[in-house]
């Protein structure tokens, strides 16, 4: 087997081993009945054709893992991708010159944000921030600014001015907590309507392993 061969089987043994530990959470056993599991392994030594090919012979290898009061087998939960989105939007009222909306994060679950995107419609001349705040690992005076940009004027829509942005990011927010989005204006005349969207996914915890992000 050459060099190239020996690598792929290297490699397929090590991708094997790991899906393997990925399929169930993370115990000691008790020391009731063992649990096998079995994996054919296909791999054995490989020939290479002329044209450069690496291909594999042979039969099949089963390999067996057992889980034992005296030798427990390390495992783990595959992780599971729970997508999440939300739209929702505010308008300041009259005389005002903020407005903003609320996300509520589940008991037992985490909020991980991916993508905001904010769209705003302002009187002429106003200007806008946009703020989200929230809370990780039970700080709850995390905020971040999201800098809209001016997309311009619509003389057919009132109020005519558009700010827009689309902002990438990676925030966790605790089980059980609220995220807070606020937009203010930079006058007290109300009027200007927001639109936000959020999406990321959710991902379960547990007092014994926490919050398994992927």
């Amino acid at each position: 087997m050459n060099r190239y061969a020996r690598a792929l089987v290297a490699t397929f043994s090590a991708v094997l081993l790991a899906s393997i530990n990925s399929l169930v959470r993370q115990k000691s056993a008790t020391g009731s009945t063992p649990l096998s599991v079995t994996v054919t392994n296909p791999l054995q030594p490989a020939t290479r054709s002329g044209a450069g090919n690496v291909s594999f012979n042979g039969t099949a290898q089963p390999v067996s893992f057992r889980n034992t009061a005296a030798t427990p087998l390390s495992t783990h939960d595959v992780f599971r991708h729970n997508g999440f989105a939300q739209f929702l939007g505010c308008t300041v009222p009259t005389s005002g010159d903020t407005c903003s909306v609320k996300l509520e994060v589940p008991p037992g679950v985490e909020l991980v944000i991916e993508t905001v995107s904010v769209g705003g419609a302002l009187n002429s001349g106003e200007h806008t921030v946009v703020t989200m705040e929230f809370t990780t690992r039970g700080i709850s005076s995390n905020v971040l600014t999201l800098p809209l940009t001016f997309a311009g004027t619509f003389g057919n829509e009132s109020p005519p001015d558009e700010y827009a942005v689309t902002q990438p990011l990676r925030v966790y927010a605790d089980p059980n907590t609220t995220v807070e989005l606020d937009a203010n204006i930079s006058d007290n005349t109300g009027g200007a309507g927001f639109h936000f969207e959020v999406s990321g996914y959710l991902v379960r915890c547990d007092s014994e392993s926490g919050c398994r992000v992927p």
